[in-house]
């Protein structure tokens, strides 16, 4: 977006960003350094799913049986709201269980938190760039043989 003609030259434009009540501040700060005057208008929270503990026994029971092949995150929050759900089994299997991603910043901080974390990155959010992903994640699990 910030490469975008329309988005170059924006002195004295007074720009509105649609988002949710947290988020990256990147394109806000962007615009500002460019000359912008720059506000949020949230329209939605993101909040964490509650599981009950019924869920987490189940999903380690999966898990346990080898039923967790690989792990997709689409953000930090997300991996964040992960690492702070999973039963303890579960976290110390992380390293174990390959993950894919189509964020750079996920990837970084999945290594940070997770010792030995094999993370595959995605050419993109996209479902297909997605499946590519998991797919080659697969097949190099399988092989044995990375790309």
């Amino acid at each position: 977006l910030l490469s975008q003609p329309d988005f170059r030259d924006v002195r004295g434009r007074t720009i509105r960003i649609v988002r949710g009540d947290r988020g990256r501040e990147l394109l806000g700060n962007t615009l500002r350094e460019r000359g912008a005057a720059v506000d949020y208008l949230s329209v939605y929270r993101r909040l964490p799913v509650r599981h009950s503990q019924a869920e987490l026994d189940e999903l380690e029971r999966v898990w346990r049986r080898g039923g967790i092949d690989i792990i997709t995150v689409m953000s930090v929050e997300t991996l964040d709201n992960l690492l702070t759900a999973l039963p303890p089994y579960c976290r110390a299997a992380l390293p174990a269980t390959p993950l894919v991603t189509p964020s750079k910043r996920v990837i970084q901080t999945a290594a940070d938190q997770i010792p030995a974390v094999r993370a595959t990155l995605a050419p993109g959010p996209l479902p297909a760039d997605m499946l590519r992903a998991l797919v080659a994640c697969a097949t190099e699990t399988a092989t044995g043989n990375p790309k």
